[in-house]
């Protein structure tokens, strides 16, 4: 059976890297081993290629991941104990390798246990200390000013960075709730997502725009928190975001991918239109739907689709079997999409749980059937 898959990975090159075992490996070469042996669910090969990497990087939430993944295959109880303790460790968090771990022990996520959707109450005193900050202080006022955002964003960073250098959580919850209060929503998750022992959900994973993302996202035939998962990893509900190669709006949606969406909803196509709130959020929950129904129904292929396009997500689909979602992922040949695509089921699994339906990400992922 030829398992020579569009990505550049083979099963040929995983037999090659075990051949080569008493040679010296760099992290790359090391990498490269891992995820080969990922895709092929080449088990032994996985514990290998992790032992060729440096100690601290071992301890990575990604490979202790798949190294635990690994043991959970072996005959071995004992290793199969040790994957259950590592599981365990890494649900102490809501990352993406956290989420995942959690449904290997059958854990759940549960959104209610950091506040859900209610924002955190701040004292008198810590607003308070926010304006008196002088780099908080600046960067609201740059904000409210006609400046540059990027200048009110850099100085919103700086401010983040000394509070936290200075272990001062509360001082960045203050100021992130502040933010959220204003409109300030990409901020406001930046300071929340810079914080050691925070979480507040309502902060770090707001729902704007709620009743246009739900309506539109039913209309499309699409999961609301897969839409939410998007919007939050695109634009970060930035409403004026502008990537450097064109993409506009919540969505981040291209001006050819507008204009094919605007004729297929018989519209005449209008940028300004596109690019506003709500257009943009119709516009991009509709692609998100024609994407879905053109790589099989599969939400990790179709976001992986809405990122790199949908005739890369499809040319890296195997093509010698159906294989597990996370490993699809894990191989997925463009180091950026494979990280979009983390950070958006992530995104959506907590958005699920948020909305009240609390779908697991492993259940949301699914699996990844081969191309024909």
């Amino acid at each position: 059976m030829n398992h020579n898959t569009d990505d550049g990975f083979n099963a040929e090159a995983v037999d090659w890297f075990r051949n080569s075992l008493d040679d010296d490996f760099n992290f790359e070469e090391a990498e490269d081993y891992a995820m080969a042996a990922i895709r092929f669910g080449r088990w032994d090969d996985v514990v290998e290629a992790i032992s060729k990497m440096d100690g601290e990087i071992q301890k990575d939430g990604q490979w202790q991941y798949w190294l635990a993944r690994a043991y959970e295959q072996s005959s071995n109880s004992s290793k199969r104990n040790t994957a259950k303790k590592m599981y365990q460790n890494l649900a102490k968090n809501n990352d993406y390798y956290g989420l995942m771990a959690k449904d290997r022990i059958g854990q759940r996520f549960d959104a209610s246990r950091l506040g859900g959707s209610n924002l955190p109450n701040v004292s008198t005193a810590d607003r308070a200390r926010v304006m008196q900050n002088p780099h908080f202080a600046r960067a609201f006022a740059l904000y409210n000013s006609d400046a540059s955002r990027g200048y009110a964003n850099r100085e919103w960073n700086w401010a983040v960075k000394q509070a936290r250098d200075n272990r001062d959580d509360n001082l960045i919850i203050a100021a992130a709730r502040q933010a959220y209060d204003m409109g300030w929503l990409d901020r406001a998750i930046y300071a929340v997502d810079n914080t050691d022992r925070v979480n507040s959900l309502a902060l770090s994973h707001p729902m704007p725009h709620q009743e246009s993302v739900v309506r539109y996202s039913q209309s499309a035939g699409i999961d609301p928190a897969w839409a939410y998962g998007i919007m939050r990893q695109e634009s970060r509900f930035v409403s004026s975001a502008r990537s450097n190669v064109g993409a506009s709006g919540l969505m981040q949606i291209m001006p050819d991918t507008a204009k094919y969406i605007a004729r297929n909803l018989g519209e005449t196509y209008s940028a300004s239109r596109a690019n506003s709130g709500d257009t943009n959020i119709r516009y991009g929950t509709w692609y998100m739907g024609d994407i879905l129904s053109k790589l099989n129904y599969q939400p990790v292929l179709a976001t992986a689709g809405y990122n790199a396009g949908p005739n890369n997500a499809k040319r890296w689909q195997p093509t010698y079997g159906a294989i597990a979602a996370d490993q699809y992922v894990e191989s997925i040949a463009f180091p950026e999409t494979r990280n979009y695509v983390k950070h958006v089921m992530e995104n959506a699994t907590i958005y699920s749980s948020l909305l009240g339906r609390g779908q697991p990400i492993s259940q949301r992922m699914g699996t990844v059937p081969a191309a024909f």
